[in-house]
């Protein structure tokens, strides 16, 4: 409960913050549009405001949307911020016949903006808190946040990328109780922003040996400091960059020579990594699960994270989907129940998109579907027996790390 902003106006001192904020949206919603309406029935489009009020197109528009919502606490997140509004009570004044009116926006916009200040102290902050109740809002209170941390850490990064692909096949093993794994990653549109910014991809590698294992390719053959066959070069970029491999235990990293900048530097790559015996077919121990992860090392503008399980690993078994900060403590295992403060609660999903690896075309990433059959025909398995699952997130959150995980039945 939270005291009452004035008492003298009759609000009643045990009102919730959600409460005091949906009686401020009324408020603000019927004041503005006693404003609006004085305008005639077809002069009000967001140029038409904008017109007659001498605001810009944007204040209208947000001001028209505002009051299009039937939700206060919607109309209250949609609403202008209180500098804004006080722009419309100006510029309204010779314009509005009625002063009642006039008056009821100003006293709005004076408990709207002693509200912002109370709680976040901007119009940005109480954004957030109203993301939390209303799901449409808190979808583009998410969206256009990781947009401007996106467009920050890529300028400071000094490098960008337009799509991240991850994949991670998963097909039964000639090792009885195991299965394969089959890593693909890779970017559109990978630039650098800076020059003399060094870019490189890294994959880890799990399951028995990786520490000692070399790394092995799409064909299953090891890879070592001098050579660069983990490029599935028929979708690279002509021409291919250059590219050095750097093993590190479980890790390994792939830097790419050259230092060309901007848009008309821009290169697809696209790595692809076998991993034999990585999972077992059931529970090594009860309840411990078996995950695939994509780590967010490069500001993407999107990613594209697919998981492609043969029909008969883990039949029934979906995936489930977490996303964690790694700042503090670096890299996630989903077993260990430590990290799970580390898991963020972003309005992040995944879907199954049907089976068979059409079924998981990319619009920006033209030939994945190619690929796909391409790396399968490497391996002798058949692109039609997996089911496809796929999480696709917008802007992903730099430094953060997305795991989908599967709970294999019991021995």
């Amino acid at each position: 409960m939270i005291p009452s902003a004035d008492p003298l106006r009759g609000i009643s001192t045990d009102e919730t913050l959600e409460g005091r904020i949906s009686r401020i949206g009324r408020s603000l919603t019927a004041a503005v549009s006693e404003i609006i309406e004085e305008l005639p029935p077809s002069a009000r489009r967001p140029t038409d405001v904008s017109r007659a009020f001498k605001i810009n197109k944007d204040l209208s528009s947000r001001l028209l949307i505002a009051l299009g919502k039937r939700d206060p606490l919607a109309a209250a997140y949609y609403m202008p911020g209180p500098e804004a509004l006080r722009k419309l009570i100006q510029t309204a004044g010779g314009k509005v016949t009625n002063p009642v009116a006039l008056a009821r926006l100003k006293a709005a916009v004076e408990e709207f903006e002693l509200l912002v200040r109370e709680h976040g102290g901007n119009r940005g902050a109480l954004g957030a808190i109203i993301s939390g109740w209303v799901p449409e809002a808190r979808a583009r209170f998410e969206m256009e946040n990781k947009q401007a941390a996106f467009r920050a850490m890529a300028n400071l990064r000094g490098c960008a990328a337009k799509t991240l692909v991850q994949a991670a096949l998963v097909h039964p093993s000639q090792t009885p109780g195991r299965v394969d794994g089959l890593g693909i990653v890779g970017y559109a549109g990978l630039r650098r922003t800076r020059p003399g910014v060094p870019l490189h991809i890294s994959t880890l590698r799990t399951g028995p040996g990786a520490e000692g294992e070399a790394p092995l390719s799409v064909a299953g053959e090891a890879i070592d400091a001098m050579s660069g066959d983990m490029l599935l070069r028929e979708f690279c970029s002509t021409p291919t960059p250059e590219i050095l491999v750097r093993p590190a235990g479980s890790v390994a990293h792939y830097l790419l020579a050259g230092d060309r900048v901007g848009l008309t530097g821009a290169i697809d790559l696209f790595l692809g990594e076998f991993t034999p015996r990585v999972f077992g077919f059931t529970q090594s121990s009860p309840g411990r699960r078996v995950s695939v992860t994509a780590d967010i090392e490069i500001c993407t503008e999107e990613l594209v994270f697919d998981t492609l399980i043969h029909r008969d690993v883990w039949p029934g078994v979906d995936p489930e989907l977490g996303v964690y900060d790694t700042s503090m403590l670096g890299r996630v295992n989903v077993n260990n129940r430590e990290r799970d403060i580390d898991r963020m609660d972003l309005f992040e999903t995944v879907v199954q998109l049907g089976h068979g690896v059409q079924s998981c075309r990319i619009e920006g990433v033209p030939r994945y579907v190619e690929m796909l059959r391409s790396v399968c025909a490497q391996r002798g398995w058949d692109p039609e027996a997996f089911r496809c699952y796929r999480c696709h997130v917008q802007y992903p959150v730099y430094a953060t790390q997305i795991i989908l995980s599967w709970l294999p039945p019991p021995p």
